[in-house]
């Protein structure tokens, strides 16, 4: 523990030094940095805008390493990000070496050479480099710059707000003549360090949970194609750092180490790159420095404010099964209320952006709209049939009448065959009534009322309602949790 506690002040301390000496809180170290300047003077015949060769090499290797203090404000409006961090860049300088006997701190007046460095994807920037630059007595020159940024992240929100998203910040060395590594610079490395990325992680956002930092160097061009090739990677997981969003009296360990937090970290494939097409003397062929962020949402928010409202207001439509059919008034404004409802709970996902594709919070509303809209139809329908019953059984005694009066108008066409039919039906006289009654039993089961099959559909729906809706969780739950690590 005491190892990694003296492993992360080494490599932090130089960020804590330069806000005292910024801020003005150590006026005796302040003065110190100020006699070592003005007693530095550069070699004669040095030339700022030379670029220095290494020994032994023809490109200069800028090695750099970032603290990131804050990491949130994600927007899907905007489609960006906010990030505040610290970069701390190295490279080595022949003509400086043996200058100096220990760390030296150099004024801005003091003009050495300095890698172009670029950052891209970025919406707004505010840039400062911290005074002082640090050389040490072998020639490594160490700037270190604070930076305050509004990064652009391209998101895809078909899965949205059970999405997983990734977002990047690009740090180019715009010329064929450098190479950028991720490292911690050399001076304050003491051989045990995780990282070239350190997070202070109770500034990271908590609308979206850091799953795993790419750090990624290739080279790269805006115009060739068959140039690009990753000669370092390394993957950090953060799936520890839950622990670091419970609060914690500022005297524990963990929170100490919580606010300089370390993560797993794993090197990944390099290409050999020196075979490949890279020309140090092509201004369109370039290496990047690429930090990918892996981000989960979470989903407590969202099960709060859109899932479980909507999911207790198609239950309330449910219950409109169970009212007595006979009483209008209660079902009609229990399925109007849940309709209205529902609208007025799919108008939360108006803070989202218009996309032209469909998001799976679209989905669940729309499903849930349609399942409300239905129950209400429900009751239209199982209305309709009752009464469509009460209306064909009301116009069956009009046609029974008219046979009747058919059939006596026949009787009266045949008057001599009158004993003839008359004997049968004294002989079946005791069988009629038993006939007759079969009649009107078959009858009555044809038609029954309409109520026997307004409370069918009722049962029907009672049980169909609910188990179709949880087949539909169900299926949304497996499709759209695939989007998610």
């Amino acid at each position: 523990m005491i190892t990694t506690k003296m492993n992360t002040w080494t490599y932090v301390a130089i960020v804590a030094t330069t806000l005292f000496v910024t801020c003005g809180a150590n006026e005796e170290l302040d003065a110190t940095y100020e006699n070592d300047e003005m007693n530095f003077q550069l070699p004669n015949g040095y030339n700022d805008r030379r670029i220095p060769k290494q020994r032994g090499k023809s490109m200069v290797d800028v090695r750099c390493a970032i603290f990131i203090q804050s990491l949130g404000g994600f927007s899907e409006k905007t489609m960006t990000f906010e990030m505040q961090f610290f970069r701390l860049c190295e490279w080595e300088d022949h003509r400086l070496a043996n200058l100096t006997e220990e760390l030296e701190f150099l004024s801005e007046e003091v003009k050495i050479w300095k890698p172009p460095v670029l950052m891209m994807s970025l919406a707004e920037v505010d840039e400062v480099q911290l005074r002082p630059i640090l050389l040490t007595p072998a020639g490594q020159v160490i700037v270190r710059h604070e930076v305050r940024a509004t990064v652009h992240c391209l998101m895809d929100l078909h899965a949205y707000p059970m999405d997983t998203q990734t977002c990047s910040l690009f740090i180019n060395l715009v010329s064929g003549n450098y190479r950028f590594h991720w490292g911690v610079p050399s001076n304050f490395d003491t051989g045990s360090a995780k990282s070239a990325a350190i997070l202070r992680m109770p500034g990271v956002h908590s609308q979206l949970r850091l799953e795993k930092l790419e750090m990624l160097a290739y080279t790269n061009s805006h115009i060739y194609e068959d140039v690009r090739c990753i000669y370092q990677s390394e993957t950090c997981y953060f799936n520890d750092a839950e622990e670091c969003f419970r609060p914690c009296p500022q005297s524990e360990e963990r929170c100490y180490q919580c606010d300089h937090y370390y993560a797993d970290c794993s090197t990944g494939i390099a290409e050999d790159c020196e075979i490949t097409k890279f020309n140090k003397t092509n201004m369109h062929v370039f290496t990047t420095g690429e930090i990918r962020f892996t981000l989960v949402r979470r989903l407590r928010y969202h099960l709060l404010q859109t899932y479980m409202p909507s999911f207790f207001i198609v239950f309330m439509a449910w219950i409109n099964f169970w009212l007595d059919m006979d009483s209008p008034p209660a079902r009609v404004s229990l399925g109007v209320t849940t309709v209205l409802t529902m609208i007025t709970q799919s108008a939360q996902t108006s803070r989202i952006p218009e996309v032209s594709y469909i998001r799976a919070i679209d989905v669940w509303v729309s499903m849930c709209q349609i399942f409300v809209f239905l129950a209400l139809v429900e009751y239209a329908v199982v209305s309709y049939i009752k009464r469509w019953r009460h209306i064909k059984k009301a116009q069956k005694p009009t046609s029974s009448t008219s046979t009747n009066e058919s059939k006596s108008t026949e009787a009266r066409q045949q008057p001599n065959n009158t004993d003839v039919k008359q004997q049968p039906s004294a002989t079946d006289s005791g069988q009629q009534p038993d006939a007759s009654d079969s009649r009107q039993q078959a009858n009555a089961k044809r038609q029954r009322s309409g109520r026997y099959y307004a409370e069918a559909v009722e049962r029907v729906a009672r049980v169909v309602y609910p188990t179709a809706f949880l087949i539909f969780i169900v299926i949304y739950v497996s499709v759209y949790n695939q989007f998610r690590i």
